[in-house]
């Protein structure tokens, strides 16, 4: 697709998503549905199958790729921090972007659209241009990453839990907590969720 054609689809998506949290704000769910990240899924997902049956991937460009990351991370990271600080967040107060008519709930939209939608025209020819080698460690991930995927979250609940009485500061913690979760679950879904026959067949 073209720039303007991928623009339009940030700011579709943006308004998306900004309208439907005026009814169900970011944190809230139905079911464990959690309708605030809709807009996105909906978009990537078709954006994907899409893409996918029609070669974008594979006719995308390495500079195309390389632009698209690196305008994404080059102006995602301000605008995030932007955003936070008029939201006021150091103050406690970013309950406003999650939803309603609020001026940030809008601003954090249009961020999370751009972002996502940038890094997914960019990331997929970063890692074909410089992570595609041959490798025994690479090519197990790939193998086991819808099951990682899956599955993550019981596993990084309970090694939060797990460590909930540790004294850390937050940011360690999540620095220890989120390689140990991809670790353990990468053993998990190699060594169990692939050996079971009946569940191997859709992972």
């Amino acid at each position: 697709p073209s720039v303007l054609t991928v623009v339009v689809l940030i700011f579709v998506t943006a308004i998306a998503a900004f309208s439907i949290r005026l009814f169900w704000p970011i944190d809230s769910s139905w079911l464990n549905l959690q309708f605030s990240f809709f807009a996105s899924y909906v978009v990537l997902f078709a954006l994907g199958v899409h893409g996918g049956e029609h070669g974008w991937f594979d006719r995308q460009t390495d500079r195309s790729g390389r632009c698209w990351f690196a305008v994404t991370l080059a102006a995602g990271i301000p605008m995030w921090v932007v955003i936070m600080l008029a939201a006021g967040a150091l103050e406690g107060r970013e309950a406003v972007i999650k939803g309603g008519l609020h001026w940030e709930a809008a601003a954090y939209a249009l961020w999370e659209s751009f972002v996502a939608i940038g890094m997914a025209l960019g990331l997929p020819v970063v890692f074909r241009q410089w992570l595609n080698g041959p490798s025994r460690w690479r090519e197990s991930l790939a193998a086991n990453s819808f099951s990682i995927y899956v599955f993550h979250a019981p596993v990084l609940i309970g090694l939060s839990l797990l460590l909930s009485p540790w004294g850390a500061h937050p940011l360690v913690k999540i620095a220890v907590v989120w390689p140990l979760t991809l670790a353990v679950t990468w053993v998990v879904a190699a060594l169990v969720i692939l050996r079971i026959p009946f569940i191997k067949r859709y992972f």
